[in-house]
């Protein structure tokens, strides 16, 4: 009897310092456990804070842009009362009309300037947040991998998805580049057989007798220098190598530079004054020079699938672009000189980071126009 009591007692000390020790070992998880909470929870009121901050300063300098923004307007507006009750003469008067023309003019400099400034900011913004989504991936990639494998089969699923989806749409690329190119040389084609035709009929007009009956074509140097019409441009010959269309750059008319890789447009291309048609599609090109405003006989631009951030304001001087296609870039708004074009009649803007709100104000800039979005 005594043993088995000395088992028992040793049997319930073992059971007393086993829950002991479980006791402790809980109390000290949960301490830490709340030590690490509370630093959360400080870390996330000092992030709180200071956006608060932020919002609050920039609230205060918006505000303050607007009341001197009024105080301006308000000033000018009685200087220009009390010019109107001084001008008397109508030499007065025409002067102080072209000052407010002036004014205005400069306003909408100012205006455009600020919408680049803007559009270059949100671009860099963007392309901030695309490499930290791609980082953010990374990780959430790495993490799923030590997961369990049913996670892992899961995720191989989207992977492949993925890739067969970017593999569709590079192959329907190359389509539409080849397609491109071959309604080009079928174009060319036919311009040359229509050529030789028309060359074959006057030798034969000319062997007949008939040489002083028909007129002759018009000459390169009246051709030249003037704006063709759609009929016109369909016979002219398309030029897609930048080498042949410099020796001859007084008779490009038609150029296509697509699905080349180009990351700028050549400045070569600048100097072909008579250029009316200009297909730079499926390239890499991120900006548009200031010299596309020299370029003043243009009726069509292609810039379809490219990386273009914004518009420069010289292209104002291009007023008689009759089509424009800008789809699949990376714009972020259409500037308010956009309404002067108006000779447009295709618009192509889909495919960009246009809010519905930039969408509506295009379609009310130009109401004629036939808008794709």
């Amino acid at each position: 009897m005594r043993y088995f009591q000395f088992l028992l007692n040793k049997f319930v000390i073992c059971l007393l310092v086993f829950s002991l020790s479980g006791t402790v070992t809980f109390a000290q998880t949960s301490a830490k456990r709340k030590k690490e909470m509370v630093k959360e929870k400080k870390k996330r009121e000092k992030f709180n804070k200071k956006q608060d901050k932020k919002e609050a300063k920039e609230k205060k300098k918006a505000k303050s842009k607007k009341a001197k923004d009024k105080k301006k307007a308000s000033k000018d507006k009685k200087k220009a009362k009390a010019k109107k009750k001084k001008a008397k003469t109508p030499e007065q008067k025409e002067k102080l009309a072209k000052e407010e023309a002036k004014k205005k003019e400069q306003e909408a400099e100012k205006l455009a300037k600020e919408e680049e400034k803007a559009g270059k900011e949100k671009a860099k913004a963007k392309e901030k947040e695309d490499k930290k989504e791609g980082k953010e991936e990374k990780s959430v990639s790495s993490k799923e991998d030590n997961e369990e494998p049913d996670n892992k089969e899961e995720s191989g699923d989207t992977l492949k998805k993925k890739e067969v989806k970017t593999k569709k749409e590079e192959k329907a690329e190359k389509k539409e580049a080849k397609e491109a190119e071959e309604k080009i040389e079928k174009e060319n084609k036919a311009i040359e057989k229509a050529r030789k035709e028309k060359e074959a009929d006057l030798a034969n007009k000319r062997k007949r007798g008939l040489g002083t009956i028909v007129m002759p074509e018009l000459p390169d140097s009246v051709y030249q220098g003037a704006v063709l019409n759609t009929e016109y441009l369909s016979r002219e010959k398309w030029f897609t190598n930048l080498d042949s269309a410099l020796a001859y750059p007084d008779k490009v008319y038609k150029l296509s530079l697509s699905n080349i890789n180009l990351k700028s447009i050549p400045p070569e291309i600048f100097k072909m004054k008579n250029l009316q048609v200009l297909n730079l599609s499926h390239n890499k090109i991120k900006e548009l020079p200031p010299q596309i405003g020299n370029l003043e006989k243009l009726q069509s631009l292609n810039l379809y699938k490219n990386k273009i951030l914004y518009l420069p304001k010289e292209m104002r001087t291009n007023s008689g672009l009759e089509e424009l296609y800008l789809g699949k870039n990376k714009l972020f708004s259409i500037p308010i000189w956009a309404g002067g074009l108006g000779k447009l009649k295709r618009l192509d803007i889909s495919g960009n980071r246009l809010t519905p709100l930039e969408v509506d104000r295009v379609l009310k800039a130009l109401p004629k126009c036939n808008i794709t979005y």
